[in-house]
């Protein structure tokens, strides 16, 4: 019963942690992202020709 309980709660353990780097990982992918959106729109505008 001890064995299983500690197995358990070590499964528990790297499974939050994995989850938690998980998130990292997604807030780091996000800010890239926004940046690169950020730098393409402000490409697009100066490249952009002027209409008449």
């Amino acid at each position: 019963m001890l064995k299983q309980t500690a197995i358990t709660a070590l499964s528990l353990i790297l499974l939050s942690g994995a989850a938690v780097a998980g998130s990292d990982g997604y807030d780091n992918m996000k800010t890239m992202r926004d940046r690169m959106n950020g730098q393409t729109a402000q490409t697009s505008q100066v490249q952009a020709p002027a209409q008449k």
